[in-house]
């Protein structure tokens, strides 16, 4: 993981080295806290060099790395069309969940999944269907097609 996160931090097995102009050593014992930013582009170390009784914790700040290379634009992706959350929501809904089933599986708010459903309703590409005081969600055929044509598998018949 270390080795991931810049080009200038290097994992030794044992100790972590960052390849900046100043020099620094943090005792092993020493917890150090990694910071992701998408507002950084650059990597920045904060230590508090200031002996005092209850001292903070050094912080690693880096730029967050973009994901993988995007498909050619050539062929686009259900993501492209969709966007990313709803792409993944309409391939997991091949049965029928609920929101609350939904937003467990992909670490979302009912709401944020109640949202995207919505959406994806009124594109005709799930269904709605009322059991009890539980509504279900499910993939339509169109949608099986559009997932089948973007993921190369056929379709609703391959789908299913």
């Amino acid at each position: 993981m270390l080795t991931g996160l810049h080009p200038r931090v290097v994992w030794n097995g044992d100790h972590l080295n960052l390849l900046t102009r100043f020099q620094g050593r943090i005792p092993a014992s020493t917890s150090l806290v990694l910071t992701p930013s998408v507002f950084a582009t650059d990597l920045h170390m904060i230590v508090n060099a200031i002996p005092a009784p209850a001292r903070r914790q050094p912080m690693l700040a880096y730029p967050a790395l973009p994901g993988p290379d995007p498909v050619p634009a050539a062929a686009p992706t259900g993501h492209a069309l969709l966007g990313m959350t709803r792409a993944r929501l309409l391939a997991d809904l091949q049965t029928a969940c609920t929101t609350a089933e939904l937003g467990e599986r992909h670490l979302l708010a009912a709401s944020t999944v109640s949202y995207h459903l919505g959406i994806l309703h009124s594109s005709g590409l799930l269904t709605r269907t009322r059991k009890g005081h539980r509504v279900l969600y499910e993939q339509t055929p169109r949608a099986a097609d559009l997932l089948g044509a973007v993921l190369g598998t056929g379709g609703a018949a391959a789908s299913r």
